[in-house]
């Protein structure tokens, strides 16, 4: 029996509390969830099969409005059309750009661990050449576009990484019946030319000292020198320095904590004495609670290359200071496993078996060996090459000894003793006076 419009008010303001069909005529009806939410299902056959849609929800869709939707389903069937089909087919990406961005959402943020990379990628790479084509006339010859360019310009390994990436966004295409073909399908890396050797430069103990000293003198801020100071450091690799959060940083146990990285594990990086001053100077700035570095990647690897010429050395880019790292630490006769341990590189089988019956607890304090050594090793480079200080450093550096040692003094003396302790970085501290106005400001918002 069919409802009337009293009957489905009624229905709505008294919920049974089950999960329920209450049916109105030809197929259409309204279904009640276990929570109380009412939705209009239209139900139908088709080729033999029974289907159903949905129209929308009570009270936002009326009775009425219910009827007309269910009639125009009815009205496709009868005319050979399936309505689901053709749901689904109106909702469907229509361009490249869209079915990149449908696969972004819907595959790589949930899927990868660093979904912005592969954005990066198609808004350089892919969008630009063929994001306008529509996927209906998608070929290989638009895939070309894509490739072709990037190789004329010498750019053979971008190339090959976006018609990587191209072809997983492909293949998910078709998985989900928004192309019937893969373009990319037949289209070999191989034949990109351009055979990219790996990187081997690994910068010496005088580049390493030169870049340090000269970092922050360029005016590229505080972030980058001190990112650039902290790679060098650590080793680590610079996605995992840039995206450092605060709260995987334990300055007082001198462990840096990376709950995920490349290889899918966590790790924990021992922090030496001078690493740890370097995480104490940034916390002085107060720059972001929760990001250690509030800059991205890219910035980082641009603001190198923009000042290349000032470093007066050979040409160097940000990972080749996680190989110096490992280098450097190996020429000075630190055990090879644990250096490749302390940057969380896969050992080789037999040292992975070595290396698996080793106590964890003695393993990271080799690892803290390795780092300690290292950051002893950079330090005797540096020693003849003091950096001045500027006042911005200084009321940074202040505030990271207030913090790590005199937090609980009285003001006034407090003030005395920083006074003291700043004369060790310049000739010409602030006054005590300066420094209780600037204590009485860091009381406030600790």
């Amino acid at each position: 029996m069919a409802l009337s419009r009293k009957q489905v008010e009624r229905i709505f303001a008294n919920p049974t509390g089950r999960q329920s069909l209450h049916n109105h005529e030809d197929g259409l009806g309204l279904r009640e969830s276990i929570k109380g939410k009412f939705t209009w299902q239209g139900r139908y056959s088709f080729e033999g099969q029974q289907k159903r849609l949905d129209y929308g929800t009570y009270p936002q869709i009326s009775l009425a409005e219910a009827e007309d939707k269910h009639d125009e389903t009815l009205a496709l069937v009868r005319e050979g059309i399936d309505p689901r089909a053709e749901l689904i087919a109106a909702s469907a990406p229509k361009t490249v750009s869209e079915l990149c961005q449908r696969w972004l959402k819907l595959d790589a943020e949930k899927n990868r661990r660093r979904p912005e990379l592969a954005r990066e990628v198609i808004d350089a790479n892919i969008a630009p050449p063929i994001g306008h084509i529509k996927l209906a006339i998608l070929a290989k010859r638009h895939v070309h576009a894509i490739t072709d360019p990037l190789v004329e310009k010498g750019s053979a390994g971008q190339a090959k990484k976006a018609l990587g990436l191209f072809r997983q966004i492909c293949n998910w295409a078709v998985e989900r019946d928004y192309l019937t073909t893969n373009p990319t399908a037949g289209i070999n890396k191989s034949r990109l030319g351009g055979k990219t050797e790996p990187r081997t430069r690994a910068l010496d103990d005088e580049e390493l000292a030169a870049v340090w000293s000269i970092i922050g003198g360029l005016g590229l801020g505080v972030l980058t020198e001190i990112a650039i100071k902290l790679l060098i450091l650590t080793g680590q690799r610079r996605s995992e320095v840039v995206g450092a959060e605060w709260r995987h940083v334990d300055l007082k146990k001198k462990i840096w904590h990376l709950p995920m990285t490349k290889n899918g594990k966590p790790h924990d990086v021992p922090l030496s004495d001078l690493a740890v001053e370097l995480f104490l100077r940034l916390k002085g700035y107060g720059l972001d609670d929760k990001r250690c570095f509030p800059i991205d990647e890219k910035s980082l690897t641009r603001a190198i290359a923009r000042k290349q010429d000032d470093f007066a050395i050979p040409k160097w880019v940000v990972h080749d200071l996680r190989r110096s790292f490992i280098t450097g630490s190996v020429a000075l006769g630190l055990p090879i496993h644990i250096v490749e341990l302390s940057v969380n590189h896969e050992l080789p089988d037999m040292l992975r078996v070595y290396v698996a019956g080793q106590n964890n607890e003695k393993l990271f304090e080799q690892k803290r060996a390795v780092m300690d050594a290292w950051a002893e090793h950079i330090a005797a480079l540096i020693q003849d090459k003091p950096v001045a200080l500027s006042r911005e450093d200084l009321k940074a550096k202040a505030n990271e000894l207030w913090l790590l040692y005199h937090k609980n003094e009285p003001a006034s003396r407090c003030a005395v003793t920083l006074v003291e302790r700043l004369s060790e970085y310049t000739d010409r501290p602030p006054t005590a006076l300066t420094l209780q106005k600037w204590i009485g400001a860091w009381r406030k918002v600790v």
